[in-house]
């Protein structure tokens, strides 16, 4: 998803595709995380000195995450209802990236992401490849968050993915019908640093206290999600290595712009979703879901997604006389023109992607501890 992302230079994950691919991850503003925050534990009366608002407080624990952020969370005292999941699961689409029909639209037709998001980057804990058992509790786990939570914006949306580095351990290839690259820079003035975790779980939703409840519960840290018990958790299966927070939705970057690397006049539109002050995810600028799902072997019904990680030089962004170019690469026109590889083109010069990778998300039936040939 070029997401996915989930934040600022990317749209959302959960139209992560096979081809072409957008971007999981969020991306940075200056120095610090694009939808992370450098703040403590927050208040959990939301006042105190500075008295932040509730959607500051919600931005803000997601990207300290753990049991405290989601007590204090909760103990605002705000009301938040949130619908359980179907006891019938078979009611829930195939696809893990079906996303689109769960969520809102703007008065254009637009699909609007959630709010927030919270992406694990997970290790298999166990020596060589998974056993029957780990995939039987990896997929209760799983289920287990179905049933907590109604799928959508107003509850929670996931998906869980994995890497090359993952069927590896494997003797048996990928069939030919999933093009799933090693992660790779992907211009010539590129040098991220490749995300080889063997997993991804990209929790979404609209309210920061469900995707921090989500994470608690998947990760064993809670008996229940939303009311409802957990089968089982991930805990002993996976170890986390990264976790990674974004936002995006109008009004959430002018709120946060107040950090290292925007300048002090608030350039960030009142309005504006991104820190870069546009919208994205327009309806035909990027593949549809049936685009870019997995259509034959035993995967069909899966879909690929790139997970990136990209700094954002927003002074520069705003500082600059003119900011108006539209391609986004353009190597070939390097070559015979003024227009560089990232000067006076478009918004390469503005962005530094530090980390990638790719991920397999296989059909919901098979996303848990797959095997190359999905037996």
């Amino acid at each position: 998803m070029n997401d996915t992302g989930p934040t600022d230079a990317d749209e959302r994950e959960g139209d992560a595709r096979e081809a072409p691919t957008r971007d999981a991850d969020g991306a940075d503003a200056g120095a610090p995380d694009v939808g992370t925050s450098d703040a403590g534990t927050p208040d959990a009366t939301g006042g105190g000195e500075r008295g932040i608002s509730r959607r500051d407080f919600a931005k803000a624990a997601v990207a300290i995450g753990g049991a405290s952020a989601l007590s204090a969370c909760l103990s605002r005292g705000d009301d938040l209802d949130v619908a359980t999941g179907p006891d019938d699961l078979s009611t829930l689409p195939a696809r893990q990236h079906a996303w689109d029909e769960y969520l809102a639209r703007d008065d254009h037709g637009n699909v609007k992401a959630p709010r927030h998001r919270v992406l694990l980057l997970l290790n298999y804990a166990g020596e060589g490849t998974p056993s029957d058992a780990d995939r039987e509790t990896a997929e209760s786990a799983f289920r287990s968050l179905e049933r907590a939570y109604e799928r959508g914006g107003e509850g929670l949306l996931f998906t869980v993915g994995y890497s090359p580095s993952y069927f590896d351990r494997f003797d048996a290839d990928l069939p030919d019908s999933v093009d799933l690259q090693e992660p790779t820079a992907l211009a010539s003035f590129e040098d991220p640093e490749l995300d080889r975790q063997d997993a991804v779980v990209h929790l979404a939703s609209d309210h920061a206290e469900v995707v921090l409840a989500a994470e608690e519960a998947l990760l064993g840290n809670s008996e229940s999600a939303n009311g409802v018990e957990m089968e089982a958790d991930l805990s002993g299966i996976f170890e986390t290595a990264d976790r990674r927070t974004g936002f995006i939705g109008e009004g959430l970057p002018a709120d946060h712009q107040d950090v290292d690397g925007i300048p002090d006049s608030d350039p960030v539109d009142e309005e504006a979703p991104l820190y870069m002050g546009f919208k994205s995810g327009f309806r035909k600028n990027q593949a549809t879901e049936d685009r870019v799902t997995i259509r034959e072997g035993p995967f069909a019904g899966g879909t690929t997604s790139q997970v990136s990680k990209i700094r954002l030089n927003l002074e520069q962004w705003y500082g600059q006389d003119s900011r108006y170019q539209r391609a986004m690469n353009g190597e070939d026109l390097a070559e015979r023109s003024a227009v560089g590889q990232m000067n006076n083109n478009g918004i390469l010069q503005y962005m530094d992607v530090l980390r990638r990778g790719n991920f397999l998300l296989p059909p919901r039936e098979k996303r848990a501890l797959p095997t190359p040939t999905g037996d």
